[in-house]
């Protein structure tokens, strides 16, 4: 018992030590820690909402008594709505993070600019000395009095200027961590409003007691889901370190598949009863507003924590620069006592005599110092001085117009430094086939649908997709590594080649299962055996192929942008052009709408049952068929444009 409890400890050890390794090792380290926890908690939450709809299909139908078409319209809305925001908010967290930093930046040369100019102010007239003597030897003295103060002053304004540029992040934080901080503050503030928007859409669909009630809530927490996934994008773009990057897709993909394997097994089983007077599936939706609540408060006692940890650093600093204050009281004192030792030595030259010699300072005190503007003269100000004053305040209106003129492009530059990505070739491509692989992950949520229309139990039917989510899950930490490994064996073509073959291996279950197994009860274990085989091959395209091929054919600062655009570009297909080839063929195949007749007849479940295999085998194997030619397309143009990427 002793050696697995001491087993157990090392395992949990040695996964923390891996977290922490994903990112920088700084006094911040909790910041990307806390944000890491928070990206997978509101992960599941997206992921858990993305699988209730499909998975109460046949619930929500029987209680508005709706057809298949308008719950599919239901699900397209939701679609549209992630997709059409994914490029929003792609360049909302973009300009927004870019703000953060500039903002940074300028704060910190503005403190550095008011030190330097207070510094020049202050030292800008030398030191001037008065002097009666009698005796040339007396002269060398002052003379060397005068140098040395010079060379003291100098060293204390050095040392306060470098106090002064470092006053506001020297003591506690860099400037880098000041941008680490305000990126994270400004992350929680996202995601708690996130989490409010969550929990009013879950209650509109609860209480909705009409179909486009659930139309508007749909629209609505779709904008919500995209904008959770673009800032995740974002943070782990910006956080991570690029060789870690496979390593997070990896938990985020469990994480998703944990999700959408308890949602599918928790909403089959509980949707299609009565609870209290209550349809199941509202039921469903209410469970749901249970993740959130959780998530909120672990968020804001985050932000609670935060607060007190910024708290005590400010006390910190403020009790540290106290007495800091007194430093220039100090300086000056200290030159006064060194120019009486001096005066003491000139006299003592002088072996006693009784010549008078008197030493005028009309100017010793820290240049340093604020007392020291307050002793220059204002008789020394001519004309010309003024003149120049009005030409400096002119030229600073000029500069500063210039200076904004130069942020405005500088926020927007990232639309002109993407240009060189719409002349890629296979940037298109790969645009072009995730449109299309888009629509059978838009047209397999009618699998549980297909599953029940079988006459096989809502538990079985959850425990069909469960099982295929839960190998996906298992599969997902090993694919990276794997076509990491393929991939080293050729770079240039095998990327594409997991492509294809995971292609040509889903076309031919997706034939076996829709056009030679029964659709009966009988069929279960063929059905279970189908799942998991396509639960094992997900996954594989995108993390094997696509995302790995798109980032070696664009820069690293612009691939979170351009993920994004690509899963904006993808939903929008996918759901577009889903939805116009499902009511195609389900009107080609003559499908027959409940609603319309009076009584439902095995015979009409059963041609339902038909003409949604044939619909499905359509809407899946072709986009993949085509996926399929354009991978080897893309075999011809990725070596080009992989260089291409280098030289520009």
């Amino acid at each position: 018992m002793e050696k697995t409890m001491e087993k157990k400890k090392y395992n949990l050890k040695q996964i923390c030590s891996m977290i922490n390794n994903l990112f920088p090792n700084t006094s911040l380290q909790y910041t990307y820690i806390n944000t890491f926890i928070l990206c997978l908690l509101f992960t599941f939450i997206h992921k858990y909402l993305d699988q209730t709809l499909p998975s109460l299909y046949k619930s929500i139908e029987k209680d508005f008594n709706i057809d298949i078409k308008i719950l599919h319209y239901m699900n397209t809305i939701y679609r549209l709505a992630y997709s059409a925001f994914n490029f929003v908010f792609a360049i909302f967290f973009d300009f927004t993070f870019k703000q953060i930093l500039s903002s940074k930046y300028d704060e910190n040369r503005d403190s550095l600019s008011k030190s330097t100019n207070q510094n020049n102010n202050d030292g800008s007239n030398p030191i001037q000395y008065e002097v009666n003597f009698n005796n040339e030897n007396e002269f060398k003295d002052v003379e060397k009095l005068s140098s040395d103060k010079k060379k003291d002053s100098e060293t204390k304004c050095g040392n306060e200027k470098i106090f002064n540029s470092n006053k506001l992040y020297g003591n506690s934080f860099s400037l880098q961590d000041e941008i680490t901080i305000s990126e994270y503050e400004y992350t929680l503030k996202v995601l708690l409003i996130s989490l409010i928007i969550y929990t009013t859409v879950i209650l509109g669909i609860i209480i909705a007691n009409n179909y486009m009630h659930v139309f508007f809530f749909l629209f609505i927490m779709g904008m919500n889901n995209s904008c959770i996934y673009i800032l995740i994008q974002k943070i782990y773009t910006n956080n991570v370190f690029s060789e870690n990057r496979s390593t997070i897709y990896g938990f985020l993909h469990f994480f998703t598949s944990i999700s959408h394997m308890l949602s599918v097994f928790i909403n089959t089983n509980l949707s299609n009863k009565l609870y209290f007077g209550y349809k199941g599936w509202r039921l469903c939706y209410f469970i749901i507003i249970f993740f959130p609540f959780f998530v909120s408060i672990f968020l804001l006692k985050l932000i609670k924590n935060h607060k007190l940890k910024k708290k005590g650093i400010k006390n910190q600093d403020t009790s540290f620069m106290t007495p800091l204050e007194n430093l220039t009281n100090m300086d000056n004192q200290n030159a006064k006592q060194n120019i009486k030792r001096k005066n003491k030595n000139v006299s003592g030259n002088e072996n006693g005599s009784n010549e008078e010699k008197n030493l005028l300072l009309t100017e010793i005190a820290n240049p340093c110092s604020d007392n020291n503007n307050k002793n220059k003269s204002s008789e020394n100000i001519n004309d010309n001085q003024s003149i120049s004053i009005f030409q400096k305040n002119g030229d600073a209106n000029l500069m500063s117009k210039e200076e904004k003129k130069k942020e405005f492009i500088y926020e927007f530059a990232y639309l002109y430094e993407i240009k060189y990505v719409f002349k890629n070739y296979s940037f298109w491509i790969i645009i072009f086939m995730g449109m299309l692989n888009g629509i059978p992950k838009h047209v397999l949520s009618l699998m549980i649908y297909f599953f029940q229309y079988c006459n096989i139990s809502d538990f079985k039917s959850g425990l069909i997709i469960s099982i295929s989510w839960l190998c996906a899950s298992l599969v997902s930490p090993f694919i990276g590594i794997i076509s990491d490994y393929i991939y080293k064996l050729n770079r240039d073509i095998n990327r594409q080649l997991i492509g294809m073959c995971t292609h040509f291996i889903r076309i031919t279950l997706m034939f076996i299962m829709f056009y030679f197994i029964p659709k009966e009860p009988e069929s279960f274990i063929y059905f279970v055996i189908i799942s998991l085989l396509m639960g094992m091959l997900s996954g594989w395209v995108n993390i094997g192929a696509h995302k790995p091929i798109l980032i070696d054919i664009v820069k690293q600062k612009h691939t979170a942008f351009v993920i994004s655009l690509m899963a904006a570009f993808e939903n929008i297909g996918s759901s577009i052009l889903g939805t116009i080839l499902l009511n195609f063929f389900l009107n080609k195949y003559n499908y027959i709408d409940k609603r319309k007749i009076n009584h439902v007849t095995p015979e009409i479940n059963k041609h339902n049952v038909n003409v949604l295999s044939h619909v499905l085998l359509i809407t899946t194997c072709f986009p993949w068929l085509i996926s399929f030619c354009l991978l080897h397309i893309l075999k011809y143009t990725y070596k080009k444009d992989k260089v291409y990427k280098n030289i520009i």
